[in-house]
Order: C-alpha cells, then sequence, then structure tokens
C-alpha cells in the first residue's frame, strides 16, 4: 500500500553526467509514488537538466556547487528538497521500479529514522564473505574497531546499526535533528553515512534494511568520490576512520583499535610496494586526530 509520506530523491554526482540521464530513466518508472528530484552537481557543470525538465513523473531541481565534497552536496541536496522522508541514491546505481515505494514502508514509524536498501553490486566488491555472513548480520558494526559489515546485498529485513550511501534514505525530522552530514568526512567521504547513522540512533531513532528498496550499484570507475592517486584516497580513509572511532567508540578499545590501524598501514604499504604509503597513512592518522579535537567530538559541522 502507497505511503502518505512525500519524498524527494537527492542525487549527487561528480564528473559524470553520462551516468545522471539514465538514472532519471529509471526514475522516470517509479511506480505507486509521488516524488522529487535534486540533482546536485558538483565542479564543473557538466550535466544539462533542461532535458529533463518535463515529460516526467517528478518536479526535478538542480543545483550546482563549486567546491567538491559528498557530504556537503548531500546536506545542500537535502536541504533544498521538500520531502518528509529523504532518499539518498549514488549517480551510478539504477533502482527497482517499486523502489521508492519500498522505502517509504517504513514511514508511518515514528520511531525509524533510516532506511537501507538492498544492493546488488557487479563484483565481489561490497559483499559480506560467507565467514562473515555466519557471524555478523547485515549492516552491523564491530565496536573495537569501528569496522561496519555490509551484506547489503541480503534479502532477510530487520533492524540494522548502519545503512550504506549508495540506497539509503531518512527521515527529516531525524536528518535535522542529527545536523546532517558532518562535513570533515572529507575527500572520499568514507564512513559519513556511518557517523550520521551513530548520530541517528543515539537520538532514538531506528535503522532498518528493507530488501526490497532494490538498487543495482555499477560501481563506475571514474568521476565520484575518486581522488587523482590511490595514496590521498588511502590519506582520507585514515583520517576519516579516526574521527569516527574518536567521535562515537568506547576510549577503553582505543589503543587496540591504534593498533590495528598501524599494522595496517605497515601491511598495506608493503603489500602495495609503494613507501609512499607509509606516511600518508600516518599523517591521515594524525589529522584525523586532529580533526577531532578541534572540535572536541562535539556536534557535526552544521550544513
Amino acid at each position: 500500500m502507497p505511503s502518505a509520506a512525500t519524498a524527494s530523491v537527492v542525487i549527487a554526482t561528480y564528473r559524470r553526467p553520462q551516468l545522471v540521464g539514465p538514472l532519471l530513466d529509471a526514475l522516470s518508472l517509479q511506480v505507486g509514488a509521488r516524488f522529487q528530484v535534486v540533482v546536485v552537481e558538483q565542479g564543473e557543470a557538466m550535466f544539462q537538466p533542461a532535458a529533463y525538465q518535463s515529460g516526467r513523473p517528478f518536479l526535478l531541481d538542480y543545483v550546482c556547487l563549486p567546491t567538491p565534497g559528498l557530504p556537503h552536496a548531500r546536506n545542500v541536496g537535502w536541504q533544498r528538497s521538500q520531502g518528509e522522508w529523504i532518499l539518498f541514491i549514488d549517480d551510478d546505481a539504477i533502482p527497482a521500479a517499486e523502489w521508492v515505494v519500498a522505502h517509504l514502508r517504513h514511514a508511518a514509524d515514528p520511531a525509524i529514522g533510516g532506511v537501507g536498501g538492498r544492493i546488488i553490486e557487479p563484483t565481489a566488491a561490497g559483499r559480506a564473505s560467507a565467514a562473515q555472513r555466519r557471524r555478523y548480520r547485515t549492516g552491523a558494526i564491530r565496536m573495537w574497531d569501528a569496522y561496519p559489515f555490509l551484506d547489503f546485498d541480503a534479502e532477510t529485513p530487520g533492524e540494522i546499526q548502519h545503512v550504506m550511501g549508495c540506497n539509503m534514505s531518512f527521515r527529516r525530522a531525524c536528518l535535522e535533528a542529527a545536523g546532517g552530514f558532518d562535513e570533515r568526512f572529507s575527500g572520499t567521504a568514507e564512513f559519513e553515512e556511518l557517523d550520521l547513522c551513530l548520530r541517528a540512533r543515539r537520538l532514538g531513532y531506528r535503522l532498518v534494511f528493507e530488501p526490497a528498496a532494490l538498487v543495482r550499484h555499477e560501481r563506475a570507475t571514474t568521476g565520484g568520490c575518486r581522488l587523482p592517486t590511490t595514496r590521498q584516497a588511502f590519506y582520507w580513509f585514515h583520517h576519516n576512520h579516526q574521527l569516527l572511532f574518536l567521535k562515537h567508540f568506547p576510549r577503553r578499545y582505543y589503543p587496540l583499535f591504534l593498533a590495528e590501524v598501524l599494522a595496517r598501514i605497515i601491511w598495506r604499504t608493503c603489500r602495495v610496494g609503494q613507501p609512499a604509503y607509509l606516511p600518508a597513512g600516518l599523517q591521515g592518522v594524525r589529522d584525523g586526530i586532529t580533526t577531532y579535537r578541534r572540535s572536541k567530538g562535539q556536534a557535526p559541522r552544521r550544513p
């Protein structure tokens, strides 16, 4: 049964205008729901929204931001939107025909602040191993090292601890109360959605996994949050991981967490055979700690 809640779909895109059109075409095939679409382009304006302004079953809003940054783009998107429920989808994902309706199934329960949808990956990337599926459920988080388990290709609905950014939705009231996405999770934007989920749950909201809210994630090889070098991505991963842990996880686990992080940095450096990875990872750790200390880990940078 269609939900009475209103919905907005936010698409943040960067240097991939060729992907936005097919995504809007897929959204045009949605059944059982009325919604708005907000496209937030970052950097150079490459997408041509005029071609999609008419003949669509949704209202299209477009904005181009001069500076790339996924958390900021998402914040601009949901703030410009009008819906009670905000759906986020990556520009390289294609939704099933009842994707919007499935996300809205839980809108009537005010205790539910967010929904994570099912994600079909083209490769093994993002899939949980058989061993992980035996030990951890979809959307679980390991507390001692802030490690998020995925398995969003599961088929069983239920309560979860976090969602994945390419297919997620939040109640507007939840986003407002939590302060939106923390824009300090910069660079590759790793852990931006996990941070928001932890803040939402701290406020008392529940998160659920809805397998009927299905997308196929194509994992485009260019654009998006990719940085010019893998060394830069390595830096931002460890910056953001430190910030995440210090904001949310028990300090008694920090020595163990830090030891594991340092071991992983050394292991990765040796594996790729590039000595520059070592200082990049260590600098990411140091700067992540500094970022946390500057704000004392308090509220996120407000949108």
